[in-house]
């Protein structure tokens, strides 16, 4: 879940010759399939008879680059593994100001592209605001989505800024930065009445001026500046790295997505399992406290993880999408019970 300006921004712990190896190789997989009047940039990988998945990239617009580089070889040997970047980011198809576009674009392509790639239903897998978009795609096509796994997604965000903002005015005041931190306090308590784009917007002008600071809010690990280094050694250009910024901006723009989805919780037809980095600063308590009100939902806490579990915690992230996706089931060790929702310092 991202600011304006923090598309390729967060950052890899993979360094060296490795790196570039599989950099190397995932540049060979993909390819640009059309749909719906674009061309989407889609990873189909693993066996055919396999259960599939679909992973949605959040940002808005920051591609899917880095859950491939560091699932596709766990995910794909026992599931069809699909990942893309979205309509309009990175590898797809720029999205042009003369474009009509909106959410409604996002949650098509989804089930366009399922309808083209022949596959019956999946398991959609949803990261920050990826997994805004897998509820809404969820709830207007649930015969085509058999699982929902929902990595610290934001289903409001006005909440996940609120959220932010606390965390950030206590990681300013961490560093003496005290009239900043009052700053970021205030926007925090902004009046229940605000317009959920302008809470949003306090965020984003907060966060932008945390530097690197806010890359500790985000990865719990030493390894703060993994997706930078992704950025340079993935022989992308900047441009294709900046092309989700269009599709961001319009979205912000529209306005559809600040519309908060936790009152739709509830109406999710399919099973739904919620993957929590403990120390992630995007899913709030309360949004936890909505998806977890209805029994037949579930929670595992990532005890090493902040925003990013598929990089922090890759093998144990994989071990818990693969047997979702392929058995329904979490052992009873992974069950989560009474995570307190304050991440610890």
């Amino acid at each position: 879940m991202l600011s304006r300006r923090r598309v390729g921004v967060l950052g890899a712990a993979a360094t060296g010759m490795a790196l570039g190896a599989e950099v190397a190789r995932a540049a060979e997989v993909g390819r640009l399939v059309p749909v719906r009047g674009t061309r989407i940039y889609v990873e189909d990988t693993g066996p055919r008879d396999a259960p599939a998945l679909l992973y949605l990239h959040g940002g808005p617009g920051t591609g899917g680059y880095d859950f491939s580089f560091y699932q596709r070889e766990r995910l794909s040997p026992r599931l069809r593994l699909v990942v893309i970047d979205q309509r309009g980011v990175l590898r797809s198809n720029p999205i042009l100001e003369t474009d009509a576009f909106g959410f409604a674009d996002l949650v098509a392509d989804c089930e366009a592209l399922r309808n083209t790639l022949g596959i019956s239903s999946w398991t959609v897998v949803g990261h920050s605001f990826g997994g805004y978009l897998a509820t809404a795609y969820a709830l207007s096509h649930p015969d085509a989505v058999s699982r929902l796994v929902f990595e610290n997604p934001a289903w409001d965000f006005a909440s996940s800024g609120r959220y932010l903002l606390r965390l950030e005015a206590a990681k300013l005041r961490s560093v003496g930065r005290d009239g900043e931190a009052r700053d970021a306090e205030a926007a925090a308590e902004l009046p229940a009445t605000t317009p959920e784009a302008d809470v949003w917007e306090a965020f984003g002008r907060t966060t932008n001026r945390l530097g690197q600071l806010k890359d500790d809010l985000y990865v719990h690990g030493p390894d703060k500046q993994f997706f930078s280094q992704l950025v340079v050694r993935s022989g992308l250009s900047q441009t294709a790295w900046q092309e989700g910024m269009t599709q961001q901006r319009r979205l912000y723009r529209e306005g559809l997505v600040f519309n908060p989805l936790t009152p739709r919780l509830d109406d999710l037809a399919m099973p739904a399992v919620l993957l929590k980095g403990r120390y992630d600063p995007v899913t709030s308590p309360d949004q936890v406290g909505a998806f977890l009100a209805n029994p037949r939902h579930e929670m595992v806490v990532l005890d090493q993880s902040a925003h990013f579990a598929h990089v922090e915690e890759p093998d144990r992230f994989a071990r818990l999408v693969t047997s979702l996706a392929t058995t329904g089931v979490l052992s009873g060790e992974d069950r989560a019970e009474g995570w307190s929702g304050v991440p610890s310092a």
